[in-house]
């Protein structure tokens, strides 16, 4: 079986990356194509804030174990079990959630059970990342917005001054794994308005022939 095309965004915190998404699904479908969305798990679950659970290590250690193995579970759900006419957009790559597990999780706090998990969660997402280059198509890495800050319980209260930490390391990520890659490609919207968008992103999925 032929396989699905993965568009996948990647970057730090507010960078346009979920709009992008939902302008992209409203054009997909709109030509007819089956279109599958991989959202960000994290705002599935009820946390009171971002900020508050960070603060409990290991409570955030079982956040990112349960995101990540989502996460993973249903990529590889979707690239074999979807043909090569649907197209996956997915909200974040894995190399994002490596930074998340690397940056944010105090491994020095955790206890032996939650250490013991996050060597686990780190292994099985490494093996992932061995194999993801055969899974996404293109890889879309977002540079951060510098305007119209918007919060929310899942952004830290600090974005403005992490937005540039996440994204610079998670870029270093990116790089590491997706240098080779042919769709692996940087997007900056700062210059393009709410009204743009549409005529963006059309422009480039055609030029991309999907």
């Amino acid at each position: 079986m032929s396989r699905p095309k993965f568009l996948v965004f990647t970057g730090g915190c507010y960078s346009g990356k979920t709009t992008s998404m939902e302008v992209i699904k409203d054009i997909l479908e709109a030509q007819g194509k089956k279109v599958v969305f991989l959202d960000e798990l994290i705002r599935r679950h009820k946390i009171g804030s971002i900020d508050e659970i960070r603060r409990d290590p290991n409570k955030y250690m079982e956040l990112q174990n349960d995101i990540i193995r989502g996460k993973m579970d249903s990529e590889k759900y979707s690239y074999n079990n979807f043909d090569k006419n649907t197209i996956i957009l997915v909200d974040r790559s894995v190399t994002d959630s490596l930074f998340y597990l690397t940056f944010y999780v105090d491994k020095n706090s955790l206890d032996i059970e939650h250490q013991t998990q996050f060597i686990k969660l780190f292994h099985d997402l490494n093996k992932y990342l061995e194999e993801v280059n055969n899974v996404y198509t293109y890889i879309f890495e977002f540079t951060p917005l510098k305007n119209l800050i918007e919060k929310d319980i899942f952004r830290p209260q600090n974005l403005k001054e992490l937005q540039n930490i996440e994204y610079e390391m998670i870029k270093k990520y990116n790089f590491l794994y997706f240098h080779n890659h042919d769709g692996y490609m940087s997007i900056d919207l700062n210059s393009i308005s709410k009204d743009e968008m549409y005529i963006y992103w059309t422009n480039l999925l055609n030029s991309l022939n999907i």
